[in-house]
Formats: structure tokens, sequence, C-alpha cells
């Protein structure tokens, strides 16, 4: 049994030790054949939290920490100015009250504006991206939205339209409030809604600017009659020009003593434009890491590793999945089918887009009308990672151009069918899904030939371990069970010999007694015999009786 014990623990050990080389393999394999390059360490930034996305398709390229929150500090400054840019116009004019002169903390970043003092919403907005002047802030508040407390309020209602979980607000300019903060994913959104408008765009990549006299004060007397940006990526005037590159396009700072340093930064290379975000890092002035050796290093990750694919028509589906009815009334240069504008997919350097997988939806809740309609979304999914998606515009009236009256009408009839009828649509997300799970399944087994070679092996060999052990467990029970049945019948004839060769030594035994009992008999008188006889027969009766007993007792 203790040897069965042991040979049983062996193979338990044999297949746990299979079970854990598999795993073993798939995890190396896995992280060898990872699709998605991995970035800079993440103990190796100084920062708490660090985010790269691609601004045209929002996909996250670099990530650490993205959804811990922390205090912004200037940075907030991004979504003042771009609701002050979507609330007014550049020209409109702005006169500072006595509280918007003077209601903020004593040393913090200014550009000491006196009360009835007049400026433009263009220059205010300059002296909230460059000199982060925190009484800017305050009085595009006043002029968008009457008053601070109602600009607040606008701000957080922009972070739940853009769906932010991480983000609330409670003043324009970023000052320290423990109810004031954000999230470098969330920080990444705001930027990449606020890079949309053009003239945020020139307004934050500006590495000087030229400030003109007010009604107050002569242009020189304005902080020199200039504007330098913080940026040290853009203008490095504080550091001797050393974390300046070429591909930085605009950028915002931040700091305050709870918040430490924050950094947003967009860059563009090879047609690929990108932010970073950097919370809680260090200042140039405690030496490297810090958050512009941070930013460098994530941005050189990101446009080193990815690239950015142009998607249209020839390599999507859409035009195939509409309109595969409709080969009678429509070809690819009439189609009246077409992507949004930009329309982009990011993907790691190398992979072509065809190997991302493709989603196509259609809204059937559309009513299609004159012109272009918005009739579904395309998404792009990449290692289970969303790299980009794209309206699908359907223009009815480019749709009729080229047709007779007769088949205009079918045509209008067979679109706003399928907009309303789930079947149609239906059908061909489900002829679409198994096209490209079909693709995806291949495409899986062919990355991955050494692991499925591995894994079947040590499947095979589970198997033959598994099947040998029940075989000789079967042949020990049989063997067992022929030692009983050879024991059982050695036993029964042992006991039949034992008991035959008794009988025969007693009745040996009584033999000898009978005959010496003759011998005695014959000298005796011939008148007692007959008595004489039965009493020996009496006798010898009980002598068998006794010594019968005296044997199956012994």
């Amino acid at each position: 049994m203790r040897i069965s014990h042991m040979k049983k623990k062996r193979f338990i050990a044999a297949v746990m030790a299979g079970i854990l080389m598999v795993g073993s393999i798939c995890s190396q394999t896995a992280q060898a054949a990872s699709k998605w390059p991995k970035g800079p360490d993440k103990k190796s930034l100084s920062c708490a939290s660090a985010i790269v996305m691609e601004l045209s398709t929002g996909t996250v390229l670099y990530s650490k920490n993205v959804h811990q929150k922390h205090y912004p500090a200037s940075i907030t400054k991004i979504m003042t100015s771009l609701l002050t840019l979507e609330n007014s116009s550049p020209s409109d004019v702005v006169t500072f009250t006595e509280a918007e002169a003077h209601c903020i903390e004593t040393g913090s970043s200014s550009m000491y504006c006196v009360p009835g003092e007049k400026f433009t919403i263009e220059q205010v907005l300059y002296g909230i991206m460059l000199q982060s002047a925190n009484e800017m802030c305050l009085v595009a508040a006043d002029h968008v939205a009457g008053s601070v407390s109602a600009f607040v309020d606008m701000m957080n209602e922009r972070v739940a339209q853009l769906g932010l979980k991480d983000t609330h607000f409670m003043n324009p300019n970023g000052l320290h409030n423990d109810d004031h903060y954000t999230s470098a994913y969330d920080m990444a959104c705001i930027a990449r809604e606020a890079w949309k408008n053009p003239s945020f765009q020139k307004i934050c990549g500006t590495r000087t600017y030229q400030v003109k006299s007010t009604n107050k004060r002569k242009a020189g007397e304005i902080l020199g009659g200039q504007l330098l940006n913080h940026h040290q990526m853009i203008n490095g005037y504080e550091t001797s020009s050393r974390y300046e590159k070429d591909y930085v396009i605009g950028g915002k700072t931040g700091y305050t003593s709870m918040a430490h340093s924050t950094l947003v930064t967009f860059a563009e290379k090879d047609g690929m434009q990108v932010v970073s975000v950097i919370m809680k890092g260090n200042s140039p002035k405690q030496g490297e890491p810090n958050e512009y050796t941070d930013t460098t290093r994530i941005l050189d990750f990101a446009f080193e590793k990815f690239s950015k694919h142009e998607v249209n028509g020839e390599n999507s589906d859409v035009n195939e999945n509409l309109f595969n009815t409709f080969d009678s009334y429509f070809n690819a240069e009439q189609s009246p089918l077409r992507l949004s504008a930009e329309s982009a997919v990011v993907l790691p350097k190398g992979v072509g887009i065809k190997k991302a997988k493709q989603q196509i939806k259609y809204d059937d809740s559309v009513k299609i009308q004159d012109g272009e309609n918005v009739i579904g979304t395309v998404k792009y999914t990449y290692d289970g990672r969303m790299v980009g998606s794209t309206d699908i515009i359907y223009d009815s009236s480019k749709s009729a151009s080229h047709l007779d009256e007769a088949s205009r009408q079918i045509v209008d009839s067979e679109i706003k069918q399928i907009k309303t009828n789930k079947k149609h649509a239906v059908i061909l997300t489900k002829l679409s899904g198994i096209k490209y799970s079909f693709y995806n399944m291949v495409s899986f087994f062919k990355d991955r030939v050494i692991l499925v070679i591995v894994a079947g092996l040590i499947l095979l060999l589970i198997v033959l371990l598994v099947v040998n052990y029940r075989m000789n467990s079967r042949r020990k029970r049989r063997s067992r069970i022929r030692t009983r049945r050879s024991y059982g019948a050695m036993s029964l004839n042992s006991r039949k010999s034992f008991s035959a060769s008794k009988r025969k030594g007693r009745h040996r035994r009584g033999a000898d007694f009978t005959s010496s009992r003759r011998t005695s008999r014959s000298s005796m008188s011939d008148s007692g015999s007959s008595l004489s006889t039965r009493k020996m027969k009496k006798n010898r009766k009980k002598t068998k009786e006794s010594f019968g007993k005296s044997f199956y007792d012994f």
C-alpha cells in the first residue's frame, strides 16, 4: 500500500508540473508574442500618473495609474480656455472689477491687472495659457457665465457630457481646493476636446506673445511687453532649452505645493498627433527624472512604436455589407456612403489595418433626411483595445444623382427599410462578425504556432500519464484478486488434507486398540464370551466418542 501511495503522489506531482509548465509557457509566449508594445517602466518615471493618447482616435498608447485622482493645478485652465472660446468671441472686451483683479492668492501666477483695465478675450486667453494668470480666469468666467460659480457649473457639466468620472472642478484657475481634482485619463480627454478648436491650438502652441497697451498700462509695463510660454519643451528659457523638442506643438504647465508638477503636452510626428499628461511629477529644480524627462520618454515611446492608418472605403467593408443587395444600383464610385473626414486607426508599427477587428453598427432609429445622414459607426479593436472609430455617412442626394426616377424610388425605399428594419442590420452584423471571428481565429493560431504545438505535446503527455496510471491500477487490482483466490483455494485443500490424515490416524489407533483387546479376550472362558463381547463393543464406542471429542477440542 505504501508503494502504491508513493506512486500516486508522483503521478499527481507530474500532472501538476505539466500544468505549471503549460501555464508558464502560455504566459511567456503571450508576453513574447504580445501585440501591444510595452512602454517605459512605470517605476522609472517620477510622476504618480501618466498617459499618452492619440488625438484623432482617443487610443491610449501608454498608461500609468490613469484613473488615480490628483490635484490638477493650472492645467485646469485648459477647460477654462475651451469654454471661453466656445462661448465668446476673440474680439469681445472685458473690464476688470476690484474683485477680479485682487481676489487671488498672493504670489500666484498673475499679470497684475488693475481694476478698470480692459482686455480683449484673445488677450485674456493668451494670458491664461501662456502666463497662467489666475485673475484672467476670473474675468473670463464672469464674462461667459455671469459669475465664477456659474462658470464652474458649466465646467462640471462639460465633464459630464464627455462621460468623465474622475473629475470635479471648484474654480476656473486650479488654485488648491480639496474637492478640485481630476485624473490623467480625464485630463487627456479634456485636452483632446480642446485641441479640436483651431484657436486653442494656435494659442497653446505659441512660444511668445507680444502684449499690447491697455487703457491703464503701456505694453512695456505688462511683464516687459511679452508673455512667454512656460512649457519648457516649447520655450526652454528656464532650462537652457535642454528639454525642447521639435515635435512638441502645444501644452500647459501647472504647479502647487499640493499638486506638485502637472504637465499637458501636445506633440506631432509622422502624421500622428498625441497628447500626454503628467500628474504629481517632479519639477526640473528637483533634478532628474522630472516632468519633462517623463514626458520625453513616453512620447518617444509612442512615436517609435505606433503609426496611424487612414481609413477609407477601400479598407472598410461598409459598402460591401450595406449594399451587397444593391449591385444593380450602386458601384464603388457612385456609392452614397462614406466615412467621416477624420477616420483613422492607430496600431503598433508593422501591423496592417486588416489585423484590426472591425465592428459595424447601424443606427436603426435614424430618420433619413435630405443631404448627409449619420447612419452608423465603425469601431476598430486590436489586442482587446479600441484603436479607432468613425461615423458612417449616407448622402441621400448623392445616392439619387445617377439614377432615373423609378430606380431612385426603389433605392430610397430600400435604404429607409434598412434603417427601420432590424432584420437587415442584424443579418449584416452577424455575417460581418462570423467573417472576422473566423479571420481572427486563424490569425490567432497562425501567430501562436509554437504555443499550440507545445501545449499539444504537454496535453498529450498528461493524457498518456493518466492512461498509464489507470492501466497500472487495473493490473494491480487484478493481481490482488488472483492472489486472494489462489490463497483461498490453497487453504481449503490444506484443511481437507489435514482432516483426512487425522481420520486415518484415528482409524489406525482404533484398530491397534481392538487388536490388543482381542488378544486379552482369548484367555477368558467361553461362558462369558457373549457378555464380554457386548461390553467391549460398548467400551469401544465410548472410546471413539471420547477420542473424537478430545481431537476436535484440540
